[in-house]
């Protein structure tokens, strides 16, 4: 259950805080005991999930309000991924030679998503930095609760755009018509976490990001249009983004429709020079225990994988997730069991 904190808890944290602000603490931890054919990494113990969020609201009046959003990884004493790459100093967005980027062994705890939104009756204004997720898998899996060591979005797999950090400045419109909504965003400084302007990479539209730096081939500026759409059993998802620059603008839609015994859903991506990537997948609740599959293919890069959730209650679970992927640079099966808590 998320705990919430008025004023008081507010001042406390923060130094300062009015009667209108309200903080809300939640996050989730998690481990499993995974395999894989192809990675020794992706094999045994592992903390699989892991992050505290804090969110900030504060009635600013007049309609306006504004959120803050600061999220933390935190996964115990896990050394998996701890080795991490420490960028080098850059002089005007050039490194210097004697500061080449290296490896490094830290604490596992790392700060992760953060962003302020303005919103009123005009939308909602967000500037942050983030880890964005694929853009079509969201929708596109329709729920089937999946979690593997090398997912369809891993750079480890290249079967489809992975994540990336970002920084972003988008602006979300209300409700154009019941369920509808519109996004444009412009980005700066694509996947380089040190480049000059915004810092990082990306974008977020249609509530996705751009990702995988081999979409971005070079490009260090993007505009997007998104559009969501969520009425009823039905939610939609597309976006058109102009890497600045070059000739490779995407193309990105995704959809799911909820028909009560099953979920399906289904998403594509299209891209000048790029392999189409499509993804789709389908759940079904079987009370406490959800089941699915997803398929997802780029070219001739193909993965299945198959899931099961049983729910001892809306925060705590356990999970058995199978996949087997051909063509990819991670080819051969790999299979993770997965105890989850959230709060």
């Amino acid at each position: 259950m998320k705990k919430s904190l008025i004023a008081l808890a507010a001042l406390a944290a923060f130094g300062t805080a009015s009667a209108q602000s309200t903080v809300t603490i939640s996050g989730k931890l998690a481990f499993g005991l995974q395999a894989a054919d192809k990675d020794k990494r992706a094999a045994g113990l592992a903390s699989t999930d892991g992050d505290v969020r804090f969110t900030a609201v504060e009635d600013l009046g007049g309609g306006l309000k504004i959120t803050l959003s600061s999220e933390m990884l935190l996964r115990g004493r896990d050394t998996v991924g701890s080795q991490v790459e420490i960028p080098a100093i850059l002089t005007n967005g050039v490194a210097s030679s004697s500061s080449a980027s290296r490896t490094s062994s830290v604490n596992y705890v790392q700060a992760r998503d953060a962003s302020l939104a303005l919103s009123g009756g005009f939308g909602t204004v967000t500037i942050g930095a983030v880890e964005s997720a694929n853009g079509i898998m969201g929708l596109g899996r329709g729920g089937a609760p999946i979690s593997l060591a090398v997912d369809f979005d891993s750079s480890s797999s290249g079967l489809l755009a992975a994540a990336s950090n970002v920084h972003l400045l988008q602006y979300t419109s209300p409700e154009i018509i019941q369920g509808l909504r519109v996004s444009v965003a412009q980005t700066d400084g694509i996947n380089n976490f040190y480049a000059d302007g915004l810092d990082s990479a990306g974008a977020i539209s249609a509530g996705t990001a751009i990702s995988a730096a081999n979409d971005y081939q070079g490009a260090t500026q993007s505009q997007v249009i998104g559009l969501t759409y969520s009425v009823g059993a039905l939610s939609v998802a597309g976006d058109m983004t102009d890497f600045t620059g070059t000739t490779k603008n995407r193309n990105r839609i995704s959809a799911s429709y909820d028909l009560g015994m099953v979920k399906i859903g289904a998403g594509a991506q299209t891209q000048s020079g790029v392999k189409n990537q499509t993804v789709m997948g389908l759940s079904a609740p079987l009370g406490p225990l959800t089941v699915g599959l997803a398929y997802a293919k780029n070219d001739s890069k193909k993965g299945v994988a198959y899931g099961a959730r049983y729910d001892f209650s809306k925060t705590a679970s356990l999970g058995l997730s199978v996949g087997d992927y051909t063509g990819t640079t991670f080819d051969g099966s790999q299979w993770r069991v997965r105890l989850l808590k959230s709060f």
